[in-house]
């Protein structure tokens, strides 16, 4: 269905200074299913003609699940704007931090839950600048830095947790440990920068992750380890913080499983992929870190998935897919990463599946589709992904099963139904009309193809009529005809309007003696209803208003 029109329903807001239409509304949120404890509480823009809409407007408070105030934000247009306020779930302060345009910006102070600092300092559009300080729970110092323009950390001044300084005007070390004694980090600082081999270890003292650094970047080869094994994970190289050079990945029982080069921290060069027991699971090229060349891809057997070509980080060209046992799957071509021109799917014993025709990533021109016994299940047309023009389908038998036409993927105008042993089972003409229906408070026109008209069913065992029905724009509207096997012989008869009962009810026997009649308005008993013997002789008669028995043994009645 397409949405072919809408009508915004804007939230009227007013306050005691002026009279205004405000496209804000007030949204809240829950822990529990019962609404009981509130999670959340602020404004988001409710105009859907803005790019912003749904986005966070104006203060925000959000709460932990105690019922504590958790946080209490402004946003603009979706972002953080002034100040932040968050908390810890005791209601202690946890920072105070300013934004501008969703960055961090100015002042910036975090709390231990004790009420002292940890940490202030200041931000400039998302990045720490200047001299920053950080201490303790107990409110003693632990480090001094600067940070220069670019956010790089400059350490002059570092104490241990026993008040032991070891940087002292940017020269030094800094270690931290387990609970157990074991060193749990170990850097060197030369002129307030990283400097030498870094080391972060295990609580058994065993390596984590090692390298080294000079003047405060990375340099060199860099190694980390599987955390609960000893076994090495990744190697990488650096060059001035840049990882340029091999890159190693590994399994946890020793074997590859990504092989390639990085230049100025982008892949570059041949990148291989490999599962768990050592076999191919892609292989490919890589250009400014975005896939280019011939690419394939591997089933765990060493068979081939899937193979192509990208063309700057899109697939471009031919590509083909296979099943397990080596059997292509399906075949066509890309362009810009989109399907454009002829595709082809088979079944796992080579038939035919379906063929046809992409333009930009759409269905265009004719198409076909064939059963897995080779016969043809359906055929005809699309246009720009929509279905269009006159369709075909069969059986597998090669027994027509449908026939009709489609207009912008709605159907349209006659179409016939038939059962597998081809007798006609239904034949009618569709309509396509515009329904409106309301969503997120937005009202809107969509187009619906609908049943108009005349529609005839038909037995599978004959062919005989087996009833005989009437639309109006998609409902029932006016005669309803129902046959006894056989279809000559009305078995009932009833009339509609607008979707709803409305009019005379007649059922009858197959005799064609009339067994009973009823007086429907809007789908209630209205009128007379009597009912007849074998005879034709009326047996009782009762009178109804609008649902209600009127007549000397009136009673409340359920309606049809």
């Amino acid at each position: 269905m397409r949405i072919i029109g809408f009508v915004l329903l804007l939230l009227v807001a007013s306050t005691s200074f002026s009279q205004k239409v405000v496209p804000y509304e007030l949204e809240k949120t829950y822990w529990d299913k019962g609404k009981t404890t509130l999670r959340s509480i602020g404004y988001i823009n409710n105009n859907p003609y803005l790019s912003y809409f749904g986005s966070k407007e104006g203060e925000w408070k959000f709460y932990h699940e105690n019922g504590n105030i958790q946080e209490i934000s402004y946003f603009n247009q979706g972002v953080y704007v002034n100040e932040s306020m968050q908390f810890y779930p005791s209601g202690k302060k946890m920072i105070q931090s300013f934004f501008y345009l969703g960055e961090k910006d100015s002042a910036y102070t975090s709390y231990f839950e004790n009420g002292r600092i940890a940490e202030n300092g200041q931000y400039n559009k998302g990045t720490k600048v200047g001299v920053w300080e950080f201490w303790y729970v107990d409110s003693s110092l632990r480090k001094i830095s600067k940070y220069d323009s670019l956010g790089t950390e400059h350490v002059g001044s570092y104490w241990d947790k026993n008040k032991n300084q070891t940087i002292t005007n940017g020269q030094g070390y800094k270690l931290s440990y387990y609970e157990n004694g074991n060193i749990k980090e170990s850097y060197k600082y030369r002129d307030s920068l990283l400097q030498g081999e870094m080391k972060l270890l295990k609580a058994s003292g065993k390596p984590l992750t090692m390298g080294n650094y000079e003047k405060g970047k990375k340099q060199g080869e860099w190694t980390t380890f599987f955390l609960l094994a000893d076994q090495i994970k990744t190697k990488k190289i650096f060059e001035a913080d840049s990882l340029t050079g091999d890159y190693t990945k590994f399994f946890e029982n020793g074997k590859i499983n990504i092989q390639g080069t990085f230049l100025n921290n982008k892949k570059e060069g041949d990148w291989k992929w490999f599962d768990a027991n050592g076999g191919k699971d892609m292989v490919g090229k890589f250009v400014a870190d975005k896939q280019s060349g011939d690419w394939t891809y591997y089933f765990p057997s060493g068979i081939t998935k899937t193979k192509g070509e990208f063309l700057e980080g899109k697939k471009t060209g031919k590509w083909e897919f296979f099943y397990k046992d080596g059997k292509k799957q399906r075949e066509g071509t890309y362009k810009n990463d989109v399907k454009n021109g002829e595709w082809i799917v088979w079944f796992e014993n080579s038939n035919m599946l379906h063929r046809g025709n992409f333009t930009n990533g759409k269905e265009n021109g004719f198409w076909e589709s064939w059963y897995e016994n080779g016969k043809k299940k359906d055929a005809g047309s699309y246009k720009n992904g929509l279905f269009e023009g006159e369709w075909k389908g069969w059986y597998p038998n090669e027994i027509m099963r449908y026939e009709g036409s489609w207009t912008n993927n709605f159907k349209t105008g006659s179409w016939r139904y038939w059962h597998s042993n081809g007798i006609k089972k239904e034949e009618g003409n569709y309509k396509v009309i515009e329904v409106k229906r309301k969503k997120l408070k937005i009202e809107e026109t969509i187009e619906k193809s609908v049943k108009h008209g005349k529609w005839t069913m038909m037995s599978e065992v004959d062919g005989s009529l087996v009833s005989s029905e009437n639309y109006k724009n998609g409902k029932k509207h006016g005669t309803w005809t129902f046959y006894f096997p056989g279809g000559e012989l009305v078995s009932t008869q009833m009339k509609y309007k607008n979707g709803l009962l409305h009019g005379t009810f007649k059922s009858y026997d197959r005799s064609g003696r009339i067994m009973n009649e009823v007086n429907y308005k809007k789908n209630v008993k209205h009128g007379n209803m009597t009912i007849y013997d074998q005879n034709g002789k009326v047996t009782k008669k009762m009178a109804y208003k609008n649902g209600v028995r009127t007549d000397n043994q009136a009673k409340t009645f359920s309606p049809y």
